[in-house]
């Protein structure tokens, strides 16, 4: 019998769904499985993973992970050096849990290090950036402390205003806005919910992390959803209000779902951009324009609620066998 462990951020089997049907997925495959939540872990003094109290002795075969470890959760870090950078997107993380993780025998559904990319959006832009044809967005970054003229010399840079401002750190649409100023832009720099970093590290000398500032892209309310599990592709076509509804994940009854086909088009940046990450299980939300598709965002795990089920298939289950067969192949 396999032991696993569904790992999320926020772990409860009643209230977060990705959780419960995970589990229970892997439940119905005779996998001896545990639920934990991430934020419940730590790293004592005899450099062992601690759990609600309790040293955790054996190391499951494998994990899926059913929420993304955020940014926040692996107290990730600007290289102190960024000011000199500009554009290179230098993070590192300086979690001990997460480094205990990488030393484990356990085969992770996605990798640590790729969740990790995938859900720090500075992270994910370089790396599809530095893999190349691969369509997306102008994406640069931009410090909260520039001037005006640095400001509007960006938004020219990214096609004009009007612009997308997306927190590094942003999720489900939080942290992502549509300016049409200087004046908007400045606005959301003085309202940001500031100090992300300094919950974790109170250090008056660590900066903020900036934001990106990325062209916006006026989709008319239509989008790709891509779902992919291993080779397989689940394509749909999401119809939904104006740009910044689009991102807000969490509000369905706002949009509906339209199943269509996997073109070479898809295939090709789904193929590349996974390969940039270094992931085997996704979901792409992408705009469709004049110029071919552009990526928006890549989640190293999204929603796979019922009411998602656009495919007449349960992608749980798509997911769990896809894991077991990776385990048992290596």
């Amino acid at each position: 019998m396999h032991n696993a462990w569904v790992l999320g951020s926020f772990t409860t089997k009643e209230n977060y769904f990705n959780d419960y049907v995970l589990y229970d997925s892997l439940l119905k495959k005779n996998v001896n499985v545990r639920s934990l939540d991430f934020h419940k872990m730590t790293v004592d003094a005899n450099n062992n993973i601690v759990y609600e109290d309790s040293e955790i002795l054996q190391e499951p075969d494998f994990v899926i992970f059913s929420q993304p470890i955020l940014n926040l959760d692996a107290n990730i870090m600007l290289n102190p050096h960024y000011k000199n950078l500009d554009d290179e997107f230098n993070v590192y993380n300086i979690n001990p849990v997460i480094e205990k993780f990488k030393s484990f025998n356990t085969v992770f559904f996605n990798t640590v290090d790729s969740h990790i990319k995938c859900n720090n959006k500075i992270s994910m832009y370089k790396a599809l950036i530095t893999a190349g044809g691969i369509g997306l967005p102008i994406t640069k970054i931009l410090r909260t402390e520039s001037t005006d003229e640095e400001i509007e010399t960006k938004a020219n840079e990214v096609g004009g205003f009007p612009v997308v401002l997306k927190d590094p750190l942003s999720t489900a649409g939080r942290g992502v806005c549509v300016c049409n100023s200087l004046r908007e832009i400045k606005d959301v720099f003085l309202n940001r919910k500031a100090p992300l970093l300094k919950t974790i590290i109170p250090d008056e000398n660590i900066p903020f992390l900036p934001f990106l500032i990325q062209q916006y892209i006026d989709t008319k309310g239509m989008m790709l959803d891509l779902r992919v599990v291993g080779s397989k592709i689940y394509s749909r076509l999401v119809l939904s209000n104006p740009y910044v509804d689009q991102f807000k994940s969490n509000v369905d009854d706002k949009k509906s779902y339209i199943a269509c086909k996997t073109t070479p088009e898809i295939e090709d940046i789904v193929t590349k951009s996974m390969a940039a990450l270094g992931v085997n299980i996704a979901r792409f939300d992408v705009f469709i324009t004049n110029e071919g598709l552009k990526i928006c965002e890549l989640n190293s795990i999204g929603s796979i609620r019922s009411g998602e089920q656009t495919w007449n298939k349960k992608i749980r289950d798509d997911i769990v066998n896809f894991c077991i067969n990776e385990y048992e192949k290596r």
